[in-house]
């Protein structure tokens, strides 16, 4: 069973790219819940066995029907892991309160919350704190957008990485057009992994492929995770495209497993040890 590293507990809707990622950011537990339960069908049908589920309601904590939620998922996809986008900009981060919902890794995405260099310092406060508690961090890594030079991902990457070393650090889209710079940092630092999500799909027909092989194999396959980006990208063209992209690059199967679902199990069983 394909273990898939980055699902949206969201369903996509009509408009703009920016709109969406508002609705996402709004739903509540209960409409989050109903989301999952609609696609349910379509994760199953993909081969999907588990995930990691991104909640991007930085308010969600203090949502009462978040138990729910939580068990809801776990009910039917019981290896499962949770990561939230977090709010660094709060008085009181309450860290302890994001393990104790539940959640393995917390998440920050760039475009989303405007990161520029003068937040640098605090994201790696609130990072050094969840490090302190086993929680992983999952940072956003694609390129794009009219703030792709005004907030600098991989340079907050770069930063969050020369001081935490104990805890793996998801670089989500494997850097976009700039894997090779992704890969630099991960070659050095062996507790950061990358992730294949909507990357392999959105540069199919460019010499970028390439590059993503040469990161993949540089780096070794054993830090690389299998992601669709769901419902940006659907779930069973999601695998499609890894497939076909192992497949054309002679990706022997023990790595392709290692990428599906391996990697993701050894990197849980290693958090619940912190």
């Amino acid at each position: 069973m394909v273990f898939d590293f980055n699902i949206h507990l969201y369903s996509k809707e009509q408009g703009t790219l920016e709109n969406q990622i508002k609705s996402d950011t709004e739903l509540s537990a209960s409409e989050l819940k109903a989301s999952f339960r609609k696609n349910l069908s379509e994760f199953r049908k993909a081969g999907i066995g588990a995930g990691n589920f991104m909640i991007f309601n930085q308010n969600i904590l203090q949502d009462p029907f978040l138990d729910d939620l939580i068990y809801t998922v776990e009910n039917e996809f019981p290896q499962s892991v949770f990561t939230l986008l977090y709010d660094f900009n709060l008085e009181d981060w309450n860290i302890e309160l994001v393990k104790k919902k539940k959640f393995s890794f917390i998440k920050f995405h760039s475009y989303v919350q405007k990161i520029g260099e003068a937040d640098f310092q605090r994201i790696l406060d609130v990072s050094l704190k969840a490090e302190s508690l086993g929680l992983g961090i999952c940072i956003d890594t694609s390129y794009g957008t009219t703030g792709l030079y005004k907030y600098d991902n991989l340079k907050l990457v770069a930063f969050i990485a020369e001081h935490i070393k104990t805890i793996p650090i998801i670089l989500l889209h494997s850097g976009g057009s700039r894997c090779i710079e992704a890969m630099l940092i991960a070659d050095l630092c062996k507790n950061v992994f990358l992730e294949t999500s909507l990357s392999l799909h959105y540069y199919q027909g460019s010499t970028l492929l390439d590059d993503f092989k040469f990161v993949y194999s540089k780096i070794g396959f054993e830090r690389v995770l299998f992601a669709s980006d769901f419902p940006y990208q659907k779930s069973n063209e999601a695998l499609d495209t890894f497939i076909s992209f192992c497949k054309q690059n002679n990706v022997e199967i023990e790595n392709m497993e290692k990428m599906l679902f391996n990697n993701a199990y050894a990197l849980l069983k290693f958090l619940k040890k912190t």
